[in-house]
């Protein structure tokens, strides 16, 4: 191939590339994801209140998980708007701000219940997290959670416990809107 012709190529890459970028792939209705959640033991489904589409699986630990989908792995255009920030109260900064501090100090249960008293609730499933090493098999760590709801009007704190009940990591996670 000489030159001429690379450059014609190029060309035609460009111009392709370019009018391609030009459509805007929000403009194009895409009926694939639906089709996909209609199909019977398909992994992905729709999720009427929050305007989602998901794929569903199993961990390890036999629990189920969602992987929310962004964009149509068929043809690229975006997923419907997604309505789930709509349903759950906006927790300000100086809110999250307050509640790390109320609750960042302390480095056990114990602790936080000597200040909070016993938690309002604990997650049903805990948290797992999967750790991942480049020269290994990935890795799950549970941890229990203790949720303390009372201390605020618009975020509950998620305390996440090792099995000592020494605190691994705190969440601020918004309540849900009242209907």
């Amino acid at each position: 191939m000489n030159n001429r012709h690379k450059c014609i190529i190029a060309l035609i890459l460009i111009s392709i590339c370019t009018s391609l970028s030009s459509v805007n792939s929000s403009e194009i209705p895409c009926t694939d994801l639906q089709k996909y959640a209609a199909e019977k033991g398909s992994p992905i489904v729709y999720e009427e209140e929050t305007n989602e589409y998901h794929i569903k699986y199993k961990q390890e630990n036999g629990g189920e998980s969602s992987i929310i989908i962004r964009y149509c792995p068929s043809c690229g255009a975006e997923a419907p708007k997604s309505i789930r920030e709509s349903l759950f109260c906006k927790v300000s900064e100086a809110e999250d701000k307050r509640l790390n501090a109320l609750f960042g100090k302390f480095k056990s249960l114990e602790k936080v219940k000597e200040k909070f008293g016993e938690p309002d609730s604990w997650s049903k499933s805990g948290i797992s997290i999967s750790i991942f090493n480049a020269t290994e098999k990935p890795q799950s760590k549970e941890f229990k959670v203790a949720i303390f709801s009372k201390v605020s009007e618009v975020a509950d704190v998620w305390i996440e416990l090792n099995n000592d009940n020494t605190i691994h990591g705190i969440m601020i996670i918004p309540k849900e809107k009242k209907k």
